[in-house]
């Protein structure tokens, strides 16, 4: 078979924008293909707090705050998600394990 050159052009959607990620979860789904669920992680924030305002118009430190765990709580925000088959799975692994110098497989 002869060999010839081809191109491939990148086009980015209109509604592309990369995010940032610390994590992934995931697994196989019921049809064998990989499911990646990609988040980032950090501490929860609480959704109210209380304060007092003084004649000042100072705040005090907060006289309650909601939910009382959130400093025990960590979130992981879902930013996006991948569905492949196993043989594109096996292909991006071949193309990280080359940029992180696992491998020499591209």
């Amino acid at each position: 078979m002869k060999m010839k050159d081809i191109h491939f052009k990148y086009v980015f959607d209109n509604e592309y924008n990369a995010k940032y990620v610390n994590g992934a979860f995931g697994g196989v789904g019921p049809q064998g293909e990989i499911i990646i669920h990609f988040f980032c992680e950090r501490g929860a924030i609480p959704f109210e707090v209380q304060q007092t305002v003084d004649d000042n118009g100072l705040l005090s430190d907060p006289t309650s705050v909601k939910p009382t765990d959130f400093d025990q709580t960590f979130v992981r925000i879902i930013q996006s998600g991948i569905i492949m088959d196993r043989a594109h799975a096996l292909s991006v692994y071949k193309w990280l394990g080359g940029i992180l110098g696992e491998t020499n497989e591209k």
